[in-house]
């Protein structure tokens, strides 16, 4: 029947769902992926490694300075180890800043409920991120730190709205 084949034709022809680009997935070697792409993964992962260990080594540096019953501290060099981290590597590593805090906790033996923790991890993470995404976004900040602009630009962008963020 002529209408069939035109039939089976258009359905040969038409896109699979989500963009894929044939219906039939097969399997990926691991020669698949380009050597560019290969470094690039392997250095993100790098990056994350180094994140979550310098915001651990900070967190737990933070719990010397801590009161009486070890909720908070008035000293807590982890907050600016995430803000620099996230501001030189980019915002998208703010789960190695929530990972190196759940790391802080678990050394602690923190005796708080495990959401209440990762609570107040993520918290961290989000405060980093904010102050890192209004540096970029909405002030004139330069990395360097050359000008007395950018020194206030960081406390008050990154210090104290992103302080404000994470603590609510």
């Amino acid at each position: 029947v002529p209408g069939a084949a035109v039939a089976v034709a258009a359905a040969e022809l038409a896109p699979a769902p989500f963009g894929v680009a044939s219906a039939r997935l097969l399997p990926m070697s691991p020669t698949a992926i380009s050597p560019s792409a290969r470094a690039a993964l392997w250095r993100g992962l790098a990056i994350t490694v180094v994140v979550a260990l310098v915001y651990f080594v900070s967190a737990h540096l933070g719990t010397f300075w801590t009161t009486a019953g070890r909720d908070a501290s008035p000293i807590f060099p982890g907050t600016g180890a995430a803000l620099a981290a996230l501001l030189l590597f980019g915002r998208q590593y703010w789960p190695a800043v929530l990972v190196g805090r759940l790391l802080a906790f678990a050394l602690a033996a923190s005796p708080r409920n495990v959401w209440l923790l990762v609570g107040v991890a993520a918290a961290n993470a989000l405060a980093a991120w904010v102050g890192a995404f209004l540096l970029e976004r909405f002030t004139p900040f330069d990395r360097r730190l050359t000008r007395l602009s950018d020194v206030l630009w960081l406390a008050l962008a990154g210090g104290v709205m992103g302080a404000a963020v994470g603590a609510t």
